[in-house]
């Protein structure tokens, strides 16, 4: 019965059939946040605020997720299948890196350390989190790189585009990124790399769209979501197995991937992940 009713919702309002999911998933985070509080209460008091691994290593963070979880992040774990990807990217010399769905920040601000000379536009939908993402650039010292705003369509990006023109475009916003990702509508997209998480279950198709629309013009790799080895990570070692497992939890749906597009107008002699383009 109770799928019944959500399959009606489905079909007559996906307006609330989305406000649904939005209120289930943060009552579900809320409630991780409150189980894993003792580890990030014993990560926090011995190293700070302050990401430990990955790319990100050093960053200072705020003490608030927005639509993600916060341990992974200041764990440094955060998105691991994407490590090899963003040093890459970086190298790459972006002089422009535009964050689509930016969060509170962690890839805006994280790039802008990474990369000390680019410019980086953090766009997100809700006030809350352009604020932290805002706050965060002022704890890193890169306010005065990192621009944030609300929506992003088509035109606002081709015009960052056609102002920097070597550009990295990251964007997570929920199934918007079959709009936003159009060379018709921004063909400097043709001329920029990419790192796109793919919401099939938003935007069925989805992917299989953007695949079509930069085969010829990138090398795609389509990294596949795989959850990382809890006892590989030496900060949690001394907690139990399941909270180790819970600590590093992303709350990723089954089959989740994110694809990353190489301009292959920019000379490149390093291959990223695996899988090919379609």
């Amino acid at each position: 019965m109770r799928a019944a009713i959500l399959s009606l919702i489905e079909r007559w309002s996906p307006a609330l059939r989305q406000r649904l999911r939005d209120y289930a998933s943060r009552r579900s985070w809320r409630r991780h946040e409150r189980e894993i509080r003792p580890v990030t209460d014993a990560i926090t008091t011995r190293s700070g605020w302050t990401v430990q691994g990955g790319p990100f290593a050093g960053m200072r963070y705020v003490q608030r997720a927005k639509g993600s979880v916060l341990l992974p992040k200041l764990l440094g774990t955060y998105e691991h299948e994407l490590f090899d990807a963003i040093r890459t990217l970086s190298s790459r010399g972006p002089a422009a890196v535009v964050d689509v769905g930016c969060a509170e920040g962690y890839y805006a601000v994280g790039m802008a350390r990474a990369v000390p000379n680019a410019a980086v536009y953090a766009f997100d939908i809700d006030p809350e989190a352009r604020r932290l993402c805002g706050l965060l650039a002022v704890e890193n010292g890169v306010e005065a790189r990192v621009n944030v705003g609300g929506a992003c369509d088509a035109a606002a990006l081709e015009a960052i585009l056609r102002k920097h023109g070597r550009v990295l475009v990251i964007s997570d916003c929920e199934g918007y990124e079959g709009e936003l990702l159009d060379p018709i509508k921004a063909p400097g997209l043709r001329g920029a790399d990419m790192v796109v998480e793919v919401h099939e279950f938003a935007a069925r198709g989805v992917t299989d769209v953007l695949l079509r629309r930069f085969r010829d013009t990138h090398d795609v790799a389509r990294i596949p979501a795989n959850p990382i080895d809890p006892g590989s990570i030496a900060a949690l070692a001394d907690f139990a197995p399941e909270l180790r497992r819970k600590a590093t939890s992303e709350f990723r749906p089954a089959g989740m991937e994110w694809l990353v597009c190489l301009s292959r107008s920019l000379a490149c002699t390093t291959p990223v992940g695996s899988g090919a383009s379609g």
